[in-house]
């Protein structure tokens, strides 16, 4: 049993997703926010407070509280994503990552349709940071992803093709839109968990994401169309 929970343990973590519950000392509390509510004699008058704010206020503080104690993870080994499989529905395509691609915690893999990373660059008027890994979908012939022309949602699947994020919400029937992630750990499916902008290159921001949840998730963060079709990207954050 132990051995087990050893091994998934370490699967999870070569895939990038670390384990950060059960709380409490004796694990009865699943997550942070159980945990707090859990507590009584001395901690009961924070515990009573906690429990009167509102549930976004509940989760800023968890929020905040799953990013303490993560030097760790800022300091890990960088996750490797090649393998992993991005998909596309309406006009079906999929892009294996290539193998080798290591992200660093807090970076981001940018799949763009068919732009060098220079002319991506100056596209959007952004300099990607060294935390960002660019791959060109185009540069070794088709198929060349994303292609957004309306209706497309996006799937990722590890290398073992079990789900990792996705479906997303769809690009509408006349496309034209930028995505962006609110945060990792919110259904892909749910528009709540994005922000929708007419596209444009001043939307867009690529290598910039979204908020850290402290969970260390691998989730799909943006999909950004574009008036040149060559600049389309769908974006990876790895927490």
């Amino acid at each position: 049993m132990r051995s087990d929970r050893r091994e998934a343990a370490e699967d999870r973590q070569r895939r990038g997703i670390a384990d950060s519950a059960p709380y409490l000392h004796d694990g009865r509390a699943p997550t942070l926010k159980d945990a707090i509510l859990a507590h009584a004699g001395d901690a009961l008058a924070v515990r009573n407070a906690f429990a009167a704010l509102t549930a976004d206020q509940q989760s800023q503080i968890s929020e905040f509280l799953g990013t303490l104690g993560r030097q760790e993870n800022k300091d890990a080994a960088a996750v490797d994503l090649g393998g992993f499989v991005i998909e596309q529905t309406n006009k079906f395509l999929s892009f294996v990552v290539p193998a080798g691609t290591l992200v660093p915690h807090g970076g981001y893999l940018i799949v763009g349709r068919n732009a060098t990373k220079t002319a991506f660059q100056t596209f959007y008027g952004k300099t990607l940071d060294t935390n960002v890994v660019y791959i060109n979908s185009g540069s070794s012939g088709p198929p060349k992803l994303p292609q957004i022309n309306g209706d497309e949602t996006y799937a990722m699947f590890d290398s073992q093709h079990l789900t990792v994020d996705g479906p997303t919400i769809a690009q509408p029937s006349s496309a034209q839109r930028t995505f962006g992630r609110t945060r990792c750990g919110t259904p892909a499916a749910a528009a709540t968990s994005w922000i929708s902008n007419a596209s444009s290159a001043a939307i867009a921001t690529p290598g910039g994401g979204p908020l850290n949840t402290g969970l260390s998730f691998v989730c799909l963060s943006e999909i950004a169309d574009a008036t040149d079709t060559k600049m389309e990207y769908v974006e990876i954050f790895v927490e």
